[in-house]
């Protein structure tokens, strides 16, 4: 068959996939994909609620580790520095205001935050072992509250230092 002109007649043309053309049936399946990702995008929302505040909980768990490793470290160092100074003291009896006062000073410079420090109860002086060629050790306990983090924790650092005297000096009593 041709039409005018000589060319052949003109044939409906089927629509091809992807084209836009659907059928009621590709509709009805396009419908459950789409309340498929809703249903999808409302598990995700409900997922993120739940897990959320432990992501939070664990960071701030973090953050309050590393404030306690930071402290047992200001807490060492100052009592390194009051056993240095127990051991330079001319005596025994003169070891624990030399270690009292070079601590407290270790922790104020350093900023440590210690919580109702009082360096006559929190620092202990041990000078049993205090002769030429002996030791003295300074044990210092420092209460860090985790203030700012929400956390009901009160952090106690304790640590003890042991500073050797020198063995060719004179040790009074």
């Amino acid at each position: 068959m041709s039409g005018p002109g000589g060319h052949p007649a003109l044939r409906p043309v089927r629509a091809r996939e992807g084209t836009g053309a659907t059928s009621t049936r590709e509709h009805r399946s396009s419908r459950s994909v789409r309340t498929g990702s809703v249903t999808s995008r409302g598990a995700v929302a409900i997922e993120l609620v739940l897990v959320a505040p432990a992501v939070v909980f664990l960071l701030l768990l973090g953050v309050a580790g590393g404030r306690l490793s930071g402290a047992q470290a200001l807490v060492d160092d100052a009592a390194v520095s009051g056993a240095r100074a127990a051991s330079l003291a001319p005596g025994p009896a003169e070891a624990p205001a030399a270690a009292q006062a070079m601590v407290t000073a270790a922790l104020q410079q350093s900023g440590a935050d210690c919580v109702n420090f009082n360096a006559e109860t929190d620092v202990t002086v041990d000078t049993t072992n205090f002769q030429p060629g002996g030791t003295v050790t300074v044990t210092v306990t420092c209460d860090f509250a985790n203030s700012g983090l929400g956390l009901p924790i009160n952090n106690q650092v304790t640590e003890s230092s042991v500073a050797p005297i020198d063995p060719y000096r004179s040790v009074g009593t």
